[in-house]
């Protein structure tokens, strides 16, 4: 594996270093441009980088070398990184992080053929500014992009990107990163917010009621928000890597939560522990299926990017989660949900906790699949998760063709 690696760096090398003697854009090559995310954010808080090609509306390109420099290790702190291509099975695409040479590189190449069109966002950066940091400042990351078509044209481009940040006004709780605004409560910083619009908590703190309007995000940013009411009509996240929650003062009496069942991909999670809500990013995918006489196996993978969630998962005893499969097959004009038993997603959580990097996966069994009707009988599953009744996502649905 480590052989086959080190030959698929060569050639993907091989063909990109020849593009660093060229430099100018050719006629008809797309062009690029990087934005940031805040465009000025706080110490301690989070940027996200974003590198896309403009302009490439017909497929031409089959190699692409991008490189983000000078991520200074005493500014910020690289959080995550990833090729925002949604390809597999390639020769490599494929981002890596060198903090020696301090650079962000994403590498993408195809043995036959050219990246598909249109394609526009091709790699992610999220930094985290130095907490340490005391006054406002900036921090300017030269990015560079070489690509070689199918025809041979090899091209460089250069720009640049600034992350500012500033430092949190005395007395801050809350940040509105797109009015760079401060407020003394998070319920001062909603109420203002609009549309499109990220508020992010600065700190540990307790306010009565807590309303995220549509369109508008909330950040817990690792800290923990306590409150007798929320109510979110907006999204609740963590871009923490330690994450925080929402604690409910349950010993309110008219204590309320209410969160939207689209959560900008972020999933509820109640901790028994601490008594909070934790918010984790998630994939919930279905993972092939295998036929066996009259029945069938579906696999159904609950993946976090942070491995935390099954830690928390696997110690609150699945903390009232349920994942519920949706089945529909030919010749049924409507669908059934079958709930998997509580106990298969714990012992999932637990062994995830234990090897995250292992590829488990949940097992559903169908049976009965002669008594299915339609000429040509087949089943679709799409997993559903709840962690409160009103939070439930369906993605990747899996057809199996009975026979």
């Amino acid at each position: 594996m480590k052989l086959k690696r080190m030959i698929t760096w060569i050639l993907v090398l091989a063909l990109l270093m020849p593009c660093l003697t060229l430099a100018g854009h050719a006629a008809g090559n797309p062009d690029f441009s990087v934005t940031v995310t805040p465009a000025t954010t706080v110490i301690g808080g989070q940027a996200e980088v974003t590198v896309s090609l403009e302009g490439y509306d017909s497929a031409s390109i089959q190699g692409l070398q991008v490189d983000i420099n000078g991520i200074d290790a005493d500014v910020l702190e690289v959080v995550d990184y990833r090729s925002a291509i949604a390809e597999s099975g390639l020769l490599s695409n494929q981002a890596s992080y060198n903090a020696d040479r301090e650079r962000v590189t994403l590498l993408y190449f195809r043995e036959s053929g050219a990246l598909p069109a249109p394609c526009e966002d091709v790699l992610k950066m999220t930094v985290r500014i130095d907490p340490e940091l005391t006054e406002e400042g900036s921090i300017r990351l030269p990015v560079t992009v070489k690509s070689v078509t199918t025809d041979g044209r090899q091209e460089t481009l250069e720009a640049v990107c600034t992350i500012r940040y500033v430092p949190v006004a005395e007395n801050a709780v809350a940040w509105n990163a797109d009015t760079c605004a401060f407020s003394e409560t998070v319920a001062d910083a909603l109420n203002t917010a609009k549309a499109g619009d990220c508020v992010m908590v600065l700190r540990d703190c307790t306010e009565s009621l807590v309303l995220v309007p549509a369109g508008v995000t909330l950040d817990l940013n690792g800290h923990v928000l306590t409150a007798s009411n929320v109510v979110s009509f907006g999204a609740v996240i963590d871009t923490a890597k330690t994450v925080g929650g929402i604690s409910i003062d349950i010993d309110t009496t008219k204590a309320f939560t209410k969160l939207q069942p689209e959560n900008a991909g972020y999933l509820p999670v109640y901790d028994t522990e601490d008594g909070m809500y934790r918010f984790f990013r998630y994939t919930l995918k279905t993972a092939g299926a295998k036929a066996s006489g009259n029945a069938v196996k579906f696999g159904i993978q609950l993946l976090f990017d942070n491995a935390q969630a099954y830690d928390v998962l696997a110690n609150t005893g699945n903390s009232g989660m349920k994942l519920v499969a949706k089945l529909n097959w030919s010749g049924m004009p409507y669908s059934i949900a079958y709930e998997i038993a509580v106990a298969s997603v714990s012992e999932y959580c637990r062994m995830k906790a234990e090897n995250p990097a292992k590829n488990y996966a949940i097992t559903l069994n169908i049976s009965g699949l002669d008594r299915i009707p339609g000429d040509a009988p087949f089943i679709s599953v799409a997993p559903i998760i709840n962690t409160i009744a009103e939070v439930g996502t369906e993605i990747d649905a899996l057809v199996y063709k009975v026979g």
